[in-house]
């Protein structure tokens, strides 16, 4: 039996307690088969939100793949102080396979960046 892919990843500090991967489990089901989501930590998720006088919301956008469905999914989130939370899935695309990983939108970028200019790209997030 073949192996399946994987998905191009990095982990930080392998076969510690405390290490890191890009794709952690989330909290929220896929769209499609209702599993648990992955989320996509490279490039950064960002959030934000407010509050004041008893009130508060945030605001934050997730990137996400399941294996099992071989997609990448946007999650919009929006929490508030006097309401439920809110999901809205959007953005879904296929994973493209490479070899013997699963890349992402972003990954297809880096790797065709690559094959052009011999060079991934160089990336900053603040």
């Amino acid at each position: 039996m073949t192996p399946q892919p994987l998905l191009k990843d990095w982990v930080i500090r392998p076969g510690q307690r405390n290490y890191v991967s890009r794709f952690p489990q989330s909290e929220f089901p896929c769209p499609e088969c209702r599993k648990y989501l992955l989320e996509d930590n490279w490039p950064p998720n960002y959030g934000g939100g407010s509050g004041g006088g008893g009130q508060w919301q945030s605001h934050s956008s997730l990137k996400c793949v399941c294996l099992n469905c071989k997609i990448c999914v946007r999650l919009f989130i929006t929490e508030a102080s006097n309401s439920p939370r809110q999901v809205k899935y959007s953005d879904t695309v296929a994973l493209v396979q490479h070899g013997d990983v699963w890349l992402t939108p972003h990954d297809v970028f880096r790797e065709e960046y690559k094959e052009k200019h011999g060079e991934y790209p160089e990336e900053v997030y603040a």
